[in-house]
């Protein structure tokens, strides 16, 4: 009979030659998670858990969150909310240093507050923005960086799909979480608008010795449209958040809401993009089932291989093993969280989170931390993985975006993004009460 440590070993193998193989990860997981339940407990025992197991990780009423989370995005960007929120965005950042690229990470928070996604964000903003950006006389590299990295506070800002997912992983409020990410969002994004800011003061070239491109329109129509571009984004933002800090709603409940005002506003605003409502409708739909499959799939397979390594007694061994090391418990925290970073290099952040988790978070509960405040810190480490070289998927998302944009280029463009997001790790980590202080005012 082999021993528990050959077991873990295969497994673990299994599960990397599979993901080396480029088979989808929930299948990986899957995978690798019946082998090690088989050679643990038998067949008889393996396929009592395989019966059990699926249904227990997604027949919960809470995950409904995460298919309405992905609905509202959807319909949020088929009625063109995004595009109107850059265009009023843009018009207004234009006489800063490096507006267009101010309205661009703006943009992506406006979005990313409706979305939860971070690719969502990168694929649909960078549509929007690379390519005024170059007419501008914008460097190439700081053009396409500034979307690649803007688009990871997709998965921050809530409602933020990849936080419901940590938080249906760990068991920790999912209202709590949401609530956490704000201020870190906030304070993300206004450090990127300051170092763009400062670059675009001291290095004209890279915004083309300018302000950005310039913006004839008439006052009166300008705040017609900001007006309404910022109704629709507050309304959509303040059912949700609004319902869960206040108590008048479930996250599941606001997840729903907020579902069926972007519902409302599809109707109202996709004639305008030029689509039928219809057309809008069919296509939002389409797209959220596709994700939310792909995520449940993917909390399946997960589900199977945490099941498995719990039997096995890994993360209580991990967790002593960690514990065993005569150093700061902060400094193994910061070590379990710098894991994240060679991982984002392959896989994406849902997976990511799934797959670490699961073995980490354990530890870092035992060491005494928080786990809402741990939470957010991993979500960081993973936007951190979203641009890291060779496979950040942020990366390639944004080269998709715009013919002719090399990913080299975009990799040099992140670089200083990639610092920017490093120095605001350290300030969370000096400082947890940025990240807790929300949700302990909610109770």
């Amino acid at each position: 009979m082999l021993s528990v440590g050959v077991i873990l070993v295969l497994a673990v193998v299994m599960l990397l030659v599979l993901m080396f193989l480029r088979v989808p990860v929930a299948i990986c997981l899957l995978a690798a998670g019946v082998l090690g339940l088989i050679l643990l407990d038998g067949p008889q025992v393996a396929s009592a858990s395989l019966a059990r197991v699926p249904f227990q990780a997604i027949g919960k009423t809470t995950l409904i969150v995460i298919p309405m989370f992905i609905l509202m995005g959807m319909f949020a960007k088929e009625s063109g909310l995004a595009e109107r929120l850059f265009a009023v965005i843009r018009e207004k950042a234009a006489r800063l240093p490096g507006g267009l690229a101010v309205a661009t990470i703006l943009a992506c928070v406006g979005f990313g507050a409706v979305s939860g996604s971070s690719s969502a964000a990168v694929a649909t903003v960078g549509k929007l923005s690379i390519g005024e950006m170059l007419k501008a006389g914008y460097n190439r590299s700081f053009a396409s960086g500034t979307v690649a990295s803007g688009g990871t506070l997709g998965i921050l800002i809530p409602p933020s799909i990849a936080l419901v997912i940590y938080g249906q992983v760990t068991e920790e409020s999912i209202g709590s979480l949401l609530l956490a990410g704000i201020i870190p969002g906030i304070l993300s994004a206004g450090v990127m608008i300051l170092y763009i800011l400062i670059r675009a003061t001291v290095d004209k070239k890279s915004v083309g010795q300018g302000r950005g491109e310039p913006v004839a329109i008439s006052a009166s129509s300008s705040w017609g449209r900001i007006i309404g571009v910022t109704v629709r984004v507050l309304v959509l933002f303040g059912i949700v958040m609004g319902g869960i800090y206040t108590g008048f709603a479930t996250p599941t409940e606001a997840a729903a809401l907020g579902a069926s005002a972007a519902f409302i506003m599809l109707l109202i605003d996709a004639p305008k993009t030029g689509r039928s409502r219809w057309v809008a409708f069919k296509a939002s739909v389409r797209a959220s089932v596709k994700l939310t499959a792909m995520i449940f799939a993917l909390l399946i397979g997960a589900s199977i291989f945490s099941t498995f390594l719990v039997r096995s007694g890994a993360p209580r061994d991990f967790a002593e093993w960690a514990s065993s090391f005569d150093i700061a418990p902060i400094l193994i925290v910061m070590i379990m969280l710098l894991l994240f970073v060679p991982l984002g290099m392959f896989v994406d952040g849902i997976s990511m989170i799934v797959i670490a988790i699961p073995l980490t978070y354990p530890v870092v509960t035992e060491l005494g931390f928080d786990g809402i405040w741990y939470g957010i810190l991993a979500i960081k480490l993973i936007e951190l993985g979203l641009i890291t070289p060779p496979l950040g998927l942020n990366v390639f998302v944004t080269a998709g975006t715009t013919r002719g944009l090399k990913v080299e280029e975009i990799f040099r463009g992140v670089v200083p993004y990639y610092l920017v997001d490093v120095a605001i790790v350290a300030i969370l980590i000096a400082f947890p009460v940025i990240v807790l202080w929300l949700p302990s005012v909610a109770g």
